[in-house]
């Protein structure tokens, strides 16, 4: 178990409350409207300045009230409080401004929700930016590169508008796609690192991943620019890639929402697998868990169970449970609030 306490003060719809952790997984059990998502969005502030809703943080601190908002994180070894006033985020240790990479040291906040609902049936828009997020975390210089690859077509495009230079014009396209060759190496090796750290599972049905085929050369992008000059950006490239994935036999994007929850969530427990090496994780996981069957919530508690206690910890919120889940800490959130 990673945080043993956590306190709120005037975040959403909590005046003043405290949550205490005695199990390294947690069920908050509440109906739609209660705060359950409050308070996960509580505990990803830990991981970005934004949280896992990334609006306004202004529009956090509860209505009616003017000292902004305060969050206290009791961990085994030290606490953390975060303050927002006047348009100000503050993050303390020992009373002494920190910034977030301090807590990105020594854990991760990772989380799961219905916002990526069926992220296997959906666009290739989605998926890909859902896939972009998953191996950046295997892959640190992944976005480093695609943010380069992507400079480099809005540039492109600028100077298909102005009818530029044709120097710079073959400058820059050969800037695509020596980026686009080692974005699509780095995609490789993330899905190969996937691929490996999903067979760390143990309760569920194995998953694997993989991405098309494209082709992509140097003259493929030039010879894209009357299409690129009437649609924008650049028709071929890695940026287009398509996403294939199977759980068991089945391929995910005509899978049941069931399934597709299990495969997303596979995917999860790799990136927690392949973390814990180095650092300590924490795991939210809204509403999804509605979605399996009693059968699999216990496997997947098991999986859980089987992971470090001193490495991980989980926090599950649902609408409702049916039935008695064994080992872990309900919390019903109307009761606590």
């Amino acid at each position: 178990m990673i945080i043993k306490k956590l306190y709120l003060k005037n975040f959403r719809n909590y005046t003043e409350s405290t949550f205490e952790f005695s199990n390294p997984i947690s069920v908050i059990v509440g109906n739609n409207g209660v705060g359950k998502t409050n308070l996960l969005e509580a505990f990803s502030m830990l991981e970005k300045p934004k949280g896992l809703r990334g609006g306004d943080l202004a529009d956090i601190e509860k209505k009616d009230t003017n000292n902004g908002w305060f969050t206290r994180y009791g961990f085994l070894d030290k606490d953390i409080a975060i303050h927002y006033k006047d348009h100000k985020k503050k993050i303390f240790h020992l009373e002494k401004a920190i910034p977030h990479t301090k807590i990105h040291a020594f854990m991760k906040t990772i989380w799961l929700g219905t916002h990526n609902d069926r992220i296997f049936s959906t666009t290739p828009e989605k998926r890909r930016k859902f896939f972009d997020t998953v191996l950046a975390i295997f892959e640190p210089e992944y976005k480093v590169i695609q943010g380069k690859y992507l400079h480099y077509i809005f540039e492109r495009t600028k100077l298909l508008y102005q009818n530029g230079d044709e120097k710079w014009l073959n400058i820059i396209e050969q800037k695509i796609y020596e980026h686009g060759i080692t974005w699509t190496q780095l995609r490789a090796e993330g899905i190969e690192k996937l691929n490996t750290f999903l067979t760390h599972i143990q309760t569920l049905d194995r998953c694997h991943f993989a991405a098309k085929p494209i082709e992509f050369t140097l003259e493929h992008i030039k010879s894209s620019r009357e299409r690129d000059l009437k649609m924008g950006g650049c028709g071929v490239g890695p940026h287009k890639v398509e996403y294939d994935g199977w759980y068991g036999e089945k391929k995910l994007s005509t899978a049941s929402n069931g399934e597709q929850c299990l495969g997303q969530i596979s995917i999860f427990l790799a990136l927690i697998y392949y973390l814990i090496q180095n650092k300590q994780v924490l795991f939210l996981i809204d509403e999804i868990f509605s979605y399996l069957d009693l059968h699999n919530q216990q496997k997947l508690i098991k999986e859980f169970q089987m992971l470090p206690q001193t490495s991980c910890q989980f926090v599950i919120t649902t609408p409702k449970v049916s039935h008695v889940l064994e080992n872990v800490q309900m919390i019903n959130l109307e009761d606590s609030v």
